[in-house]
């Protein structure tokens, strides 16, 4: 079930990366100072100032219309020294409109999801992708022109939803420890979210996917202005043990 289930990914990465597009969307980067609780509500103050992406573009099982007003997507995106805030509000018309259900992470049965892919060398090549679901479970996976994707990959990131009257909300806080990224002064990532309603059947992408174009890396829009992050210092440790005996 969980291979019927994944997201978009498994659908648009063959062929993988062939074709490029000029027209993509572009989101400047904010900073925030401000402390984000991650508990699904968006009501902290940081969000205000946060950018914003709206307007979601329908790619199956039509291409290129532009969500509903009624159920439309508002989602936000800051990053600070710590990592990077994603949350928003999924519109629906009603609660019993929210296909959700407890399945685990790693799965996503048959719920609506909201998900963020980074293309953090934009190389239009490589990528990770964090979802949640409406009962807050999450999903990750890497994705690679030479690998697919690749769902046995895990982070460690913080994801809370919340279902409300008209819908429901999300947020993320995803630490620079879950991916991998040059550091330098300012920074340019490829960007893309997409928002799948199970029980409508659809499914949208915040810049434009043309499944007939083939990949899905090489049609995200981009991040620009990350500024003075740094990638951390990863270590690992094996453990050792040496013992000598001398003899006289």
């Amino acid at each position: 079930m969980r291979k019927a289930a994944v997201p978009f990914c498994t659908l648009l990465l063959s062929p993988f990366f062939i074709f490029s597009q000029t027209n993509l969307k572009i989101l400047p980067a904010k900073r925030t100072s401000q402390t984000v609780i991650i508990d699904g509500l968006l009501n902290d103050s940081a969000w205000k100032d946060a950018a914003v992406m709206t307007d979601l573009i329908e790619f199956r099982p039509k291409v290129g219309d532009i969500e509903t007003f009624a159920n439309r997507t508002v989602s936000y995106l800051m990053y600070n020294d710590e990592g990077i805030y994603f949350g928003g509000y999924c519109y629906e018309r009603s609660k019993d409109s929210i296909a959700r259900e407890l399945v685990g992470r790693d799965g996503f049965g048959t719920n609506d999801y909201v998900g963020i892919i980074f293309d953090t060398y934009n190389d239009k090549i490589n990528g990770v992708g964090f979802y949640i679901t409406p009962m807050g479970e999450q999903f990750d996976a890497k994705y690679s022109n030479t690998n697919g994707e690749d769902e046995s990959w895990n982070a460690v990131w913080d994801g809370e939803a919340e279902v409300v009257s008209d819908g429901w909300t999300f947020e993320m806080k995803i630490p620079y420890s879950a991916m991998r990224f040059v550091s330098k002064e300012n920074q340019t990532w490829g960007l893309n979210i997409t928002r799948n309603r199970r029980k409508a059947g659809i499914q949208y992408t915040w810049n434009p996917v043309d499944p007939k174009s083939g990949g899905f890396m090489n049609q995200s829009g981009t991040w620009t202005g990350i500024e003075k992050i740094d990638a951390p210092l990863r270590l690992s440790f094996s453990p050792y043990f040496s013992t000598y005996i001398n003899h006289y």
